[in-house]
């Protein structure tokens, strides 16, 4: 969508390679100012930061150890565990035990 940073892109396709590649690879994938955030902490112009949109336990761990704030709100007040709750499957790939304990 619009707004959206390269990791944004990536997590929304499903990719989960592509994703840990950026994360890996650091500032130099941003098209906006971070104003002091790190790549996996940068909200989109709809305020969903990557962690809002992440289903996989491996990529929330990894945007965890690459400074996302997994307690951070988007812009409608929605903390990660709220958007990450709404997605099928994370009961059973233990996603939802990850953002409930930051919540």
């Amino acid at each position: 969508g619009e707004g959206n940073q390269p990791l944004h892109a990536a997590l929304l396709r499903g990719g989960t390679w592509g994703a840990m590649a950026l994360l890996r690879g650091g500032e130099q994938y941003s098209t906006v100012p971070h104003m002091g955030r790190t790549l996996a902490d940068t909200p989109n112009s709809a305020g969903d930061r990557p962690v809002h949109l992440v289903g996989e336990p491996l990529l929330l761990t990894l945007m965890s150890d690459y400074g996302a704030n997994l307690k951070a709100p988007n812009r409608a007040g929605a903390l990660p565990f709220h958007t990450v709750a709404a997605m099928p499957g994370v009961a059973e790939n233990g996603a939802i035990k990850i953002v409930a304990l930051a919540a």
